[in-house]
């Protein structure tokens, strides 16, 4: 092969710089030790990310396509030997064209002018970087011009939340996005004769995650919306849930109960009143495992019978790990391939994590690979556990935050000044 150049000064210099690289290679080959080149393909590039689009405004999920790809037949061991959960997350995440359907209410729309979803989370205490968290991946996912997020604030002292680090980064938002409100239980449930005589029934002692099973409710009662419980986090646009025409909550696990940690009710609905006179009927009592008994008044109570009330969603769309989890579903491999709620925080990648290579390391980890396709992810209150920086959620923190600074797009590759610029 001959290479022809007009200047000899630059033929020189390309001859110069080829023997440059030959030499490097054999080199590499020759004297570089072999743990160097582990290193080396330790930090391969990951393969490209396909990012995602908003939904539409106005379109909503097809329940029936929903519960055909996510909805198992049978909650059995020996089921799931055939049944992938995997299938579900990347039918969620590759499909939205299939199962996203346009509703028929043609007042749904994302604007500034229009009425935002609304969402709220309760907390008792400090406010902390767990909750932080669950603000953040709110603003990192909703459209920011059409959601508000209500963070309801028990036995908090806190008068200045400027000199609080974990919540200071993210005032410009507030309260355009997201409100700080105190919770008072005198004025919410004096609010309203349907709780009369609370005050000898409520149990004082009840434990922060009991009461927040009696907040909820209270709260979707007298103002609507969606209730999201703080150890959750969103993992993508609400809309095409939210704007059902349809309130839900979901599975618990493999049982016929309801989970109410994602649960979606109208203000003053005939649901929401039918479980809150029932509850106030039961010494206030709000857990989820009692819902059904408010709305079914049957001895034997199916699947069916408690969609014709309040919808039971699939697990998997709010909280992909529960299954694998709860029946110790080891054999599952799912995206991540992680075991447990704790593996989340683990800066160490788990045990066949990344089943396809198995030196991996945690610069595999990317934020748009955290259970792609489910709208939430729930991580059941490990509260003790420490944010790292290369873990799992240390990796969704700094996505979160270089997205609120304006450093980085979100998944939707999108810029909070190109829809925010207000705030800037």
């Amino acid at each position: 092969m001959a290479l022809f150049f007009r200047d000899h000064s630059c033929s020189a210099a390309v001859i110069l710089i080829t023997l440059v690289q030959i030499f490097y290679i054999i080199y590499s080959y020759t004297f570089i030790p072999p743990e160097e080149f582990v290193d080396v393909k330790e930090i391969r590039p990951i393969r490209p990310i396909v990012l995602k689009h908003r939904p539409l405004d106005g379109y909503v999920v097809n329940l029936t396509l929903i519960n055909k790809y996510c909805e198992p037949e049978l909650y059995d061991v020996d089921y799931f030997d055939t049944y992938n959960i995997q299938d579900c997350l990347d039918y969620l995440d590759e499909r939205e064209s299939e199962y996203l359907v346009k509703s028929p209410d043609p007042k749904i729309k994302c604007s500034p002018d229009s009425v935002p979803m609304l969402f709220h989370v309760y907390w008792r205490g400090r406010i902390n970087d767990k909750i932080a968290l669950m603000i953040k991946s709110f603003l990192y996912t909703q459209p920011l011009d059409c959601s508000l997020l209500n963070v309801w604030l028990d036995q908090n002292q806190e008068d200045d939340f400027s000199k609080n680090p974990h919540i200071q980064p993210l005032l410009k938002f507030s309260p355009q996005n997201f409100r700080l409100r105190r919770w008072n239980i005198s004025e919410q449930l004096n609010y309203d004769p349907i709780y009369d005589g609370w005050e000898e029934k409520i149990n004082q002692q009840i434990p922060t995650v009991g009461y927040s099973d009696l907040v909820r409710f209270v709260l979707l009662y007298r103002y609507g919306g969606m209730y999201i419980d703080a150890d959750v986090l969103f993992l993508r646009d609400m809309r095409p849930v939210y704007h059902l025409n349809q309130e839900f909550a979901y599975r618990w696990s493999f049982w016929l109960n309801y989970n109410t940690a994602i649960l979606r009710l109208n203000a003053k609905s005939t649901i929401v009143r039918n479980v809150v006179e029932n509850a106030m009927q039961h010494k206030m009592n709000f857990h989820p495992f009692q819902i059904k008994y408010y709305l079914v008044k049957k001895q034997i109570v199916v699947k069916q019978d408690l969609d014709d009330q309040l919808y039971m969603m699939p697990t998997t769309l709010f909280d992909p790990l529960w299954l694998k989890v709860d029946l110790q579903l080891s054999n599952q491999v799912m995206k991540p391939n992680i075991n447990g709620f704790h593996d989340a925080y683990k800066p160490t990648v788990v045990n066949e994590e990344f089943p396809d290579d198995k030196r991996a390391t945690t610069s595999m980890r990317n934020k748009k690979e955290f259970f792609r396709g489910a709208f939430t992810y729930h991580w059941h209150n490990q509260w003790e556990s420490s944010i790292t920086d290369s873990s799992w959620f240390g990796i969704l923190q700094r996505g979160y935050d270089e997205f609120i600074n304006g450093q980085s797009p979100n998944m939707y590759n999108e810029y909070i000044n190109e829809f925010h610029e207000e705030i800037f």
